[in-house]
């Protein structure tokens, strides 16, 4: 009977024990994800109990303004356009500049996508090769698209050049 009681109060003390560190590990995780938001955010986070709600909070609000930050991204990809004087070079490496800023939101502009957008953003004197990408029968990929503008510029120029006495 004696052992019985002794096994009852160590097993009492040992899950005591576990319950203990359950708290402060619960404890440690709150203050860790508190620490680490910005300051604006941690009256909302206060009156939450549990880490696993404060992450989840975390992760509802920044997936909001992740969606923000895709949209403004778009937008300054919409806002670049070709001037008459500009190279298209320097057009694209603005373009890749943008779209390779470090950014957090892990969200890239690729593809057709892409491609329509510097379409779109091109000097009008160059519809013609811009009708000419549209009318393929599958649209080339950014690489290929910046070959291709190279090209196009370089024989503008040599046609211009030969034309000019």
């Amino acid at each position: 009977m004696n052992i019985k009681i002794m096994w009852k109060k160590s097993f009492q003390s040992e899950r005591e024990q576990k319950r203990a560190n359950y708290t402060k590990n619960v404890a440690k995780a709150k203050r860790i994800l508190v620490d680490s938001t910005k300051y604006h955010l941690i009256p909302h986070l206060a009156q939450l109990k549990v880490a696993k709600e404060i992450y989840d909070a975390l992760v509802k609000w920044y997936a909001r303004s992740n969606t923000n930050r895709k949209l403004a991204l778009k937008n300054r990809l919409h806002n670049i356009a070709m001037t008459k004087s500009e190279y298209v070079v320097s057009y694209l490496m603005n373009i890749s500049q943008v779209r390779d800023k470090p950014i957090p939101i892990r969200h890239t502009i690729e593809g057709l996508e892409l491609v329509s957008i510097i379409l779109n953003g091109f000097y009008p004197s160059w519809e013609q090769f811009i009708q000419g990408i549209y009318v393929r029968s599958k649209l080339p990929t950014f690489d290929e698209l910046c070959f291709d503008c190279v090209q196009e510029e370089s024989k503008l120029s040599s046609r211009n050049n030969s034309q000019t006495p």
